[in-house]
């Protein structure tokens, strides 16, 4: 519960803490907190989900470029803790599959979003100890999903991913 407080407190954020890497395309635009990774996804689609990118406190590697997402390894091997990883999906849809589900409802940069908590096994083997995903109403035409796979983050860590989510800039209307 501690956890999704510190992710609830995302509403009133509004400036990234320092400088981080900068991140600009897919219709957004942030800069991830100070010492944070960023890595531009190959940008393969798998039907109407197309991966944007992966943002990390650990450094990553490039994602997968296989056009079978079951054989794709992930960004990272192992969480460390106080380890996040966040993966980032936009969707194009239409009607009742743009609608985001059921959960506690937030804002990620000022747009309205679901959180929904999700078993670790959905982050893979890579020592998981909470997972929940962001579903952004980013459009009539657009859901943008968040997965956030973690790993006992400390307050800090929950304070940083927060004051990130509440700073994403979008670039579509």
């Amino acid at each position: 519960m501690l956890f999704l407080a510190g992710m609830l407190a995302a509403c009133s954020a509004t400036e990234p803490a320092g400088s981080g890497t900068p991140f600009d395309g897919s219709g957004i635009r942030f800069v991830a907190p100070p010492g944070w990774d960023v890595r531009r996804s190959s940008e393969l689609r798998f039907g109407p989900i197309s991966r944007v990118a992966y943002i990390a406190n650990q450094p990553l590697h490039d994602d997968c470029t296989s056009h079978d997402p079951q054989t794709c390894p992930g960004p990272i091997g192992q969480l460390r803790d106080d380890g996040v990883l966040l993966s980032w999906a936009t969707t194009n849809c239409a009607g009742p599959q743009c609608v985001p589900p059921d959960g506690a409802l937030t804002t990620v940069g000022g747009r309205m979003a679901t959180i929904v908590d999700l078993p670790v096994t959905v982050c893979g083997a890579i020592g998981s100890t909470k997972a929940m995903a962001y579903q952004v109403a980013v459009s009539p035409q657009r859901l943008d999903t968040i997965v956030v796979c973690a790993r006992s983050p400390s307050g800090a860590t929950r304070l940083a991913l927060a004051t990130f989510l509440g700073a994403v800039d979008w670039r579509t209307p």
